[in-house]
C-alpha cells in the first residue's frame, strides 16, 4: 500500500477461515481500488500464489508471503530498470528476519548484475542456485508474467514447490538484472522448524525434495552447457541437501528414539540417495582433483562440517542394522 512505485495491483489470497485478516482486507478494498481479495479453503502457499498468477492484470508479478514484506521503494526500483529495458526478471536480496528481531541480510551474489541470452542464464543460474541459494524462493523477484506457465505451480508438493518453480521459469526466460538491494524481508520463526510434523508428513516431504531434484539433474545431466566439474559440484549440494532432510525427524517432537533412527535408515537405502552417494563417492571425491579441493574448502563451513557428520552416522546405523 506504501510503496512508492503506485501504478500496481494488490491481490491478497485469503486462504482458510480468518475474520480479522478478512476484515483488514476489506478495510484496505474500501480505501484503496489497487485491493482486491480472493477467499479459498486451506488450499496452502503455492495454490495461493497460482490463484493470484490467474487473476492479475498486469505484465509483470511478484510473490509476497503472508508473514513477510517488502521496502517501500522495492517496485519503484524495479519499474525504473524495466523502463528502457526489456528483461524478464528483475532479482533482489533479502533479510531473513527472525522472531527475535534479527536481521540477517543476504544481497545478491555481486558476481554479475545482468545475465543475457538463454545459454548464459542457465549456466549461471543453475549455478547460484547450488551454491549461494540465491535463485531458490520465488519470493525476492519481479517475472515478467508472460514466461511462466501455469505447470510451473507443482499442485503436489508440499516442499521445494519454490525450487521447482524457479528451475522451470529460468528454461524459460532470456534475461535477467540483480539489484544487489536487499528489499524483501523474510520472517523466520525459528521455534516452528518441523517439530509438528509427524512420520507421514516427514516422508512426503523427503519424497518431494528427493522428485524435484531427480527432475532438475535429468535434465541438466542431458545438457552438453554443463562441465563434468559442475554437475559434480552439483551432485555434492544435492547430498548434502538429502543429508539434511533425512535427518530433520530428530528436532520432530513425538517421535520415538526407535522411529527416527528407523526413519533415517529408510530414506537412506532409497535408489536415489544410494545413487547420488555413489557419484559423490567415486566420481567427484575420488577421481575429480577440482572437486578433492572444493570438499577441502568446504570443510572450514560448518554447515559442510554438520551434514559430514550425518553422512557418518547414516553409515554408522548402517551397519549396527546390519
Amino acid at each position: 500500500m506504501n510503496q512508492t512505485y503506485k501504478d500496481i495491483e494488490i491481490i491478497c489470497i485469503l486462504d482458510g477461515e480468518d475474520e480479522i485478516c478478512e476484515n483488514i482486507v476489506k478495510e484496505f478494498i474500501h480505501i484503496d481500488n489497487r485491493f482486491k481479495m480472493i477467499k479459498q479453503i486451506n488450499s496452502g502457499a503455492n495454490f495461493s500464489r497460482k490463484v493470484g498468477f490467474q487473476n492479475s492484470l498486469g505484465e509483470y508479478v511478484t510473490f509476497v508471503d503472508s508473514d513477510d514484506w517488502i521496502s517501500v521503494d522495492t517496485l519503484e526500483k524495479c519499474a525504473k530498470s524495466l523502463e528502457n529495458n526489456d528483461f524478464d526478471l528483475v532479482k533482489f536480496g533479502y533479510v531473513k528476519v527472525n522472531n527475535k528481531n534479527k536481521y540477517i541480510y543476504f544481497p545478491i551474489t555481486k558476481a554479475f548484475t545482468l545475465i543475457q541470452g538463454k545459454q548464459e542464464v542457465k549456466n549461471i543460474v543453475i549455478n547460484n542456485m547450488f551454491k549461494n541459494y540465491d535463485f531458490n524462493q520465488m519470493w525476492g523477484q519481479v517475472i515478467k508474467k508472460s514466461k511462466i506457465r501455469e505447470n510451473f505451480f507443482n499442485m503436489d508438493l508440499t516442499i521445494a514447490e519454490d525450487l521447482y518453480f524457479n528451475y522451470n521459469l529460468i528454461n524459460s526466460i532470456d534475461s535477467i538484472l540483480l539489484i544487489e538491494d536487499c528489499c524483501y524481508y523474510y520472517y523466520f520463526n525459528n521455534n516452528s522448524i518441523t517439530k509438528t510434523k509427524n512420520k507421514v508428513r516427514l516422508l512426503g516431504d523427503f519424497n518431494d525434495i528427493t522428485y524435484v531434484y531427480q527432475k532438475i539433474l535429468e535434465d541438466i545431466e542431458s545438457d552438453s552447457l554443463f562441465q563434468k566439474d559442475q554437475l559434480n559440484y552439483i551432485y555434492y549440494f544435492v547430498y548434502k541437501e538429502l543429508i539434511f532432510y533425512i535427518f530433520r525427524c530428530l528436532n520432530v517432537t513425538g517421535l520415538s528414539y526407535k522411529d527416527k533412527i528407523n526413519f533415517i535408515l529408510k530414506q537412506a537405502q532409497t535408489d536415489f540417495y544410494l545413487r547420488i552417494k555413489q557419484r559423490v563417492k567415486y566420481d567427484f571425491i575420488r577421481n575429480d582433483k577440482n572437486g578433492y579441493r572444493l570438499v577441502f574448502k568446504e570443510m572450514y563451513n560448518n554447515h559442510i562440517k554438520k551434514a559430514l557428520c550425518y553422512a557418518m552416522l547414516i553409515e554408522i546405523f548402517v551397519k549396527i542394522k546390519k
